[in-house]
């Protein structure tokens, strides 16, 4: 794999757009990377939303909780950019069960 295959692989964690393209052009080396940048971003965003529409705690919690997301956005860019597949908790088994061209 080349040195530019893995770094769009890392940039699908850091920046979503770039796995939306990635899985829109349905290269077969990015696809699991794609899928499981795209899931990463959105399952950050639904939480916190959700931890938003708790008073008090979930504001205060909430930008602790986007620094936790960024440093975890960057430990699995760096795992894909090593070549190696992040795995995100219940994300990840959910995604092959039932996602084709996730492997």
């Amino acid at each position: 794999m080349s040195d530019t295959d893995k770094l769009l692989n890392a940039l699908c964690y850091i920046f979503w757009p770039v796995a939306l393209i990635l899985l829109l052009l349905q290269q077969k080396k990015h696809m699991y990377h794609a899928i499981n940048g795209l899931a990463f971003a959105g399952t950050a965003f639904i939480l916190c939303w959700v931890l938003m529409f708790v008073p008090f705690i979930g504001w205060i919690l909430s930008p602790i909780y986007w620094i936790a997301v960024v440093v975890v956005a960057i430990i699995f860019a760096v795992d894909a950019y090593k070549g190696r597949k992040p795995v995100i908790p219940l994300v990840t088994e959910f995604l092959q069960k039932n996602v084709k061209q996730f492997n």
